[in-house]
């Protein structure tokens, strides 16, 4: 598993472990089926802004700096936008992100 782990990282830069990709795919398709729910949703420019920031390596704190906002501000976002895209972590916000094309 290990060497596994080396080598996927070497050659695309991430490793997910079985137990991760199993919780991606369950989100993906959870995504997959509400692919129509975006043109539905009313985000705030601020909501849009911080989905950006989530798609990048920033941390919650580094996000809510950026922003001018509290770390707790910030957590408070992430926790309406899991509500709203109907997701349960920062990764799932991502994936809907990334599948309704709210970045790049």
């Amino acid at each position: 598993q290990l060497l596994r782990a080396v080598n996927e990282v070497s050659s695309s830069g991430y490793h997910f472990s079985d137990l991760v990709s199993g919780r991606l795919m369950k989100t993906v398709q959870i995504d997959g089926m509400d692919s129509n729910l975006a043109a539905g949703l009313s985000l705030t420019d601020q909501e849009l802004e911080f989905i950006k920031y989530l798609c990048t390596e920033l941390t919650n704190k580094e996000i809510a700096n950026k922003m001018h906002v509290s770390p707790r501000t910030s957590e408070g976002w992430r926790k309406i936008l899991c509500d709203k895209l109907q997701v349960n972590t920062r990764v799932g916000i991502v994936l809907f992100a990334l599948r309704n094309k709210l970045v790049e």
